[in-house]
């Protein structure tokens, strides 16, 4: 039986696997979890966290697969309170597993208005063709 943990261990694995995370969606979804739609959006648009540990502080970007890419700002800053001048390039958190940071994307996403998770999602949509 496959497990949260499973696609989690798949995931820490190959941070860069997006059809993981559209499949890890559907997990969420057949049980009821706020987090299936902001995954959904991550595997959509090909973005994962990128975590440096270069200082003591643990920076996290959020890349795209195959390029550069950020979230939205207005969906990155519901994952980040704003502390001085944050940018959806980078950003320091206190979480530092991929896990965490992708959950807390997944159910910033989801808080997002409706009208404005639709405009993402047909951009990309709009990009893809």
């Amino acid at each position: 039986m496959t497990t949260e943990d499973d696609f989690h261990a798949l995931l820490d694995a190959n941070p860069e696997d997006w059809m993981t995370r559209l499949i890890f969606a559907d997990f969420l979804e057949e049980r009821g979890d706020e987090r299936a739609e902001g995954y959904r959006a991550l595997g959509m648009w090909k973005v994962y966290p990128e975590r440096h540990d270069k200082t003591e502080l643990f920076f996290c970007y959020w890349k795209q697969f195959g390029g550069e890419s950020t979230l939205s700002e207005d969906w990155f800053l519901l994952i980040t309170p704003s502390r001085g001048n944050p940018s959806p390039d980078s950003y320091m958190r206190s979480r530092s597993t991929r896990q965490e940071l992708e959950d807390a994307a997944a159910l910033a996403f989801a808080s997002l208005p409706p009208s404005r998770k639709a405009e993402l999602l047909s951009a990309l949509h709009a990009a893809a063709h």
